[in-house]
């Protein structure tokens, strides 16, 4: 009989970030990528009221002193716009050009970093106020024009101290700056319910409030990007639904 049916679920689908207007609804839903999990987690906290009437020292009573959710998202793509979601921070495009006299002070057998990568055409200079020296790349330093990076040699002119210019070009890439904040967002998942012939869900949490993500630069596997959320009481919205809702299509 159809009281006694069951339903599973296995969801896939699309999990968007975006901004809060004043009335509580979203604004600049962002696309964060591909997504490992999504998963709204409570905390109830359960006060027990022991009587001390009969001796037994028993429950009389018991209720819940705090109710908390957590979002917490496991993000799989670090395209530079979803990554601006994680590090909480600003992306700026970068179109390919060139740079004049970076200056920069060397320590020999050490690295110095330029300020852009996937550069050519590098020139360094020693001494560029003074009596300006081109320097020999294989003698006076190794270029790592890919890192945008370069080693200063042992042996060759430059020494401990030299201030240098560098003039290079560099290809088009992308910056994302991290810049954490304490914006509260609305967070947003539309999607599909694979164990139940693809039918329509979506999960709306009204206000949450992220810690910026762990980025780990070396790693032996494929990474996730873990960000977690505190979700908030929205108070724009009417009682009993101030935190989140699950809808799904019939």
């Amino acid at each position: 009989m159809e009281q006694f049916d069951s339903r599973y679920f296995h969801g896939e689908g699309k999990f968007f970030i975006g901004d809060r207007a004043a009335d509580g609804t979203p604004q600049n839903l962002a696309f964060v990528g591909d997504m490992s999990s999504v998963e709204i987690n409570p905390d109830v906290q359960r006060e027990d009221v022991i009587e001390k009437v009969t001796g037994d020292s028993a429950v009389a009573t018991s209720y819940n002193s705090s109710v908390r959710y957590t979002l917490a998202v496991a993000m799989r793509s670090v395209k530079p716009s979803h990554l601006k979601q994680a590090l909480q921070g600003a992306e700026t495009d970068i179109t390919a050009s060139s740079v004049t006299d970076e200056r920069h002070t060397v320590q020999v057998g050490f690295f110095t970093g330029l300020k852009y990568l996937k550069t050519s055409n590098v020139v360094v200079t020693q001494d560029p106020d003074g009596t300006a020296t081109a320097m020999v790349e294989g003698t006076d330093y190794k270029l790592y024009p890919n890192e945008g990076v370069l080693e200063v040699l042992s042996g060759g002119a430059l020494n401990d101290g030299d201030i240098i210019g560098v003039d290079y070009d560099y290809a088009v890439q992308s910056r994302v700056e991290a810049d954490p904040t304490n914006v509260a967002k609305y967070a947003y998942f539309t999607g599909v319910n694979k164990a139940d012939g693809d039918r329509l869900v979506r999960c709306e949490i009204y206000k949450v409030r992220f810690s910026p993500g762990a980025v780990s630069p070396i790693t032996d596997q494929r990474q996730d990007i873990s960000l977690q959320g505190q979700v908030e009481n929205d108070m724009t919205r009417a009682a009993g639904d101030r935190l989140f809702n699950w809808q799904q299509a019939e």
